[in-house]
């Protein structure tokens, strides 16, 4: 998996959507909102 700067995910194996989507909704969601309140909403 990559995560861009503008918070693009790339898989880059095949992998099924339903996965991917847990992925980002357990991963990539709270490490995005951990990274705001880090950053103070920047």
């Amino acid at each position: 998996m990559g995560l861009t700067r503008n918070c693009v995910v790339t898989s880059f194996t095949k992998m099924p959507e339903s996965e991917f989507i847990e992925y980002i909704d357990g991963i990539v969601i709270p490490l995005i909102l951990k990274s705001r309140r880090e950053h103070g909403g920047e």
